[in-house]
């Protein structure tokens, strides 16, 4: 029987019964365009073969009809359509593809290409890496500006009189009163004059420095120098 066979009972039977699909859409809780698809056989509008072999037995069984015969109707249509397609997607025509066949020679000459290259690349590498420019060898005095600053942190105990030169700058002449706390940032080197060293404490790149090993001959300790390699005391 041919695929269509199994929509036209479907239509004919619910015809000669007189039934509309809203009736039967109303009975069997089918929608409409579900029992108008079953008899077009088209088989798209359902989500899943499950629903549409269930639709089918009972919309077969509500007209009337045997439903194990009409499911056999649409297996058996389908199977006859699956090896169709089957045939149509392996022809041998279809099937059929040109074989290139590689002979030895050929496998020497690609061989001998892929040589050539990589030599040639291994000699351009080489002559750009002796080509390279050397890099400059880095002076003291030019890694100073990557360097971290040099800090000193003073405190106060007393009224002190205090004189602080940084690197290259001019000098500043303070009266620190009692309590106070200040900080400075160089590059490079303090120099500094402390009119009464009892009366700081000094902490220099986070450590405390001892004054009381800088002699002098009054109170006030003058020429100190601070750099990265030390402290230095010049009288």
């Amino acid at each position: 029987m041919e695929e269509r066979g199994i929509g036209d009972k479907l239509k004919r039977e619910r015809e000669i019964k007189g039934l509309s699909y809203e009736k039967i859409s109303e009975e069997l809780k089918i929608q409409p365009k579900f029992l108008e698809a079953l008899e077009k056989e088209d088989f798209k509008q359902f989500p899943a073969e499950t629903y549409l072999k269930s639709f089918l037995k009972t919309y077969s069984e509500y007209l009337g009809l045997d439903s194990t015969e009409i499911l056999n109707l649409y297996k058996s249509s389908k199977s006859k359509k699956v090896n169709v397609d089957y045939v149509f997607e392996h022809r041998p025509i279809r099937t059929q593809r040109k074989k290139i066949k590689i002979t030895e020679e050929v496998k020497v000459v690609i061989l001998a290409v892929l040589v050539f290259i990589f030599l040639i690349c291994l000699i351009l590498c080489i002559r750009s890496c002796i080509n390279l420019p050397r890099k400059p060898s880095i002076e003291p005095m030019q890694m100073s500006g990557s360097l971290p600053p040099l800090v000193l942190v003073v405190e106060t105990t007393e009224e002190v009189w205090f004189e602080i030169t940084r690197d290259n700058e001019p000098a500043e002449k303070l009266l620190l009163k009692a309590g106070e706390k200040r900080q400075w940032e160089a590059k490079d080197e303090f120099n500094l004059l402390i009119g009464k060293r009892e009366g700081v404490n000094i902490t220099y790149n986070g450590k405390p420095l001892d004054l009381s090993k800088y002699k002098s001959k009054d109170s006030v300790i003058r020429n100190l120098i601070l750099t990265r390699e030390g402290v230095k005391h010049g009288k």
